[in-house]
């Protein structure tokens, strides 16, 4: 199979792990109009490759880049990717496309040339949602954030998507920023204020970035988007760490087509994300801040459902009830809700009736 290899190089990037600075040409990936692979600009594309091993390839090469992750997607015969990198300043941006797919970084799997990076995300088109440190955001184009690649973190795109890359030496951000722990992670939006101009200049790195760093003028573009930095997250408008209103609302719709499908033993993630347009894994994380699965949201709502009719409703039986609020196994059923209240369904009726 062909896979990326490294060769040595000048070495500029030293607090950068596998930086584009030290990458060879992929000289058969496609190249979209109006960029060229130079000896600056490294270009690669899982089209080089058989389609059954894209994925490998496509693992080999972000492992290379940003360090030890898992990536997969839902089609792997259909899976494609491309990915390029500039050096900028003491850092690179970095431009990656990619067919829907899931990315997940585990502990103890983190590269040590992360330890001294931080990356600056934005996403250009698309839809994802990421996990890091307990927190869970979406981003829609525009939205960005500051993410710690030496952290353990897991990425969903739900769709083809494109996302823009800023990767910096951790000094640089933490000497501007001081303690980063509590903005790492926090979507930011690109649709005003100062959190837009940030967006937006990332945004435009990949084309500015061709001729900065060549010509001498990348480090002063990096301390622009430095300055701007500095204003996103020290603004009291800069930032919020405020739950995002679209995770929110893919959460009720997800609660809401719960309720309306309780009934049915075949609820389970896979229809949720089928109904919302979303992956399954998309619809595990919607749950996730709440301390569940989607199966054990669904089964705590039908335990709660059939106590309130097995109190309500005394001539029906037990058994009646529980295939009526979606169970499929009588013997279980009387397990967990067992679990659930401490006593069997028969108890709990006994005792309501007392």
């Amino acid at each position: 199979m062909k896979t990326p290899t490294m060769v040595s190089s000048r070495n500029r990037f030293t607090p950068i792990a596998a930086s584009f600075s030290s990458r060879t040409i992929d000289t058969d990936a496609p190249r979209p109009p109006g960029l060229e692979t130079t000896e600056r600009v490294r270009r690669f594309s899982t089209r080089s490759v058989p389609a059954s091993q894209r994925l490998e390839y496509w693992n080999d090469l972000t492992a290379q880049t940003f360090g030890p992750m898992v990536i997969d997607a839902p089609d792997r015969e259909a899976f494609d990717a491309e990915m390029a990198g500039a050096p900028l300043g003491e850092g690179d941006v970095v431009s990656t496309w990619s067919a829907q797919s899931t990315l997940e970084c585990k502990p103890g799997a983190v590269s040590a040339g992360a330890v001294d990076t931080l990356n600056i995300g934005v996403l250009s088109s698309g839809l994802s949602l990421s996990r890091q440190d307990g927190k869970v955001w979406q981003m829609r184009p525009g939205d960005f954030c500051l993410a710690d690649p030496a952290r353990p973190f897991f990425l969903s795109l739900e769709g083809a998507s494109h996302l823009l890359t800023l990767r910096l030496p951790k000094a640089q951000l933490i000497e501007r920023l001081g303690d980063i722990d509590h903005i790492a992670g926090v979507r930011v939006s690109g649709s005003g204020g100062p959190g837009a101009a940030l967006s937006s200049l990332i945004r435009g790195l990949w084309p500015a970035a061709i001729r900065a760093d060549s010509e001498g003028w990348g480090p002063g573009l990096v301390e622009v988007v430095l300055s701007l930095v500095e204003l996103v997250y020290k603004s009291p408008a800069g930032h919020t760490d405020t739950a995002d209103s679209v995770l929110d609302v893919r959460t009720s719709q997800a609660k809401m087509y719960i309720e309306r499908h309780l009934r049915d033993p075949d609820l389970t993630a896979r229809s949720i994300a089928s109904h919302l347009g979303v992956s399954t894994r998309y619809v595990q994380l919607l749950f996730a801040p709440l301390g569940a699965t989607p199966s054990a949201y669904i089964l705590e709502r039908r335990l709660q459902l059939a106590a309130a009719q097995i109190r309500r409703e005394r001539r029906v039986r037990v058994c009646d009830i529980a295939y009526e609020v979606g169970f499929t196994d009588l013997s279980y059923f009387c397990r967990v809700f067992r679990r659930c209240f401490g006593q069997t369904p028969r108890e709990y009726r006994q005792r309501a009736d007392g």
